[in-house]
């Protein structure tokens, strides 16, 4: 079977991928198909602070899908809410 592509966001705010078997969240991750409970970590970086929320989703991937990550971040809630858009099957 083919695996399913996840990638994070580079800027603002950004999402990494908790992997397992990697010491640092990565920018993307190559997953097998079906239903996977990743962690996102969303972190925001200004002038003051780095702001870094964990925060796990589920997602029910396709075999040969690429998905993207975004998030709508509130560092002063303490809020992130992740969502995954395919952008190729």
């Amino acid at each position: 079977k083919r695996s399913a592509l996840i990638r994070g966001k580079p800027d603002g705010p950004e999402i990494r991928l908790a992997v397992p078997g990697s010491q640092e969240p990565q920018w993307q991750a190559e997953l097998a198909p079906g239903k996977q409970t990743l962690t996102a970590i969303c972190r925001e970086v200004t002038r003051d602070r780095v702001t870094e929320l964990p925060v796990s989703l589920t997602l029910d991937l396709e075999a040969g899908s690429i998905y993207q990550l975004s998030a709508d971040f509130n560092a002063s809630r303490g809020k992130c809410d992740v969502n995954a858009a395919v952008l190729a099957r």
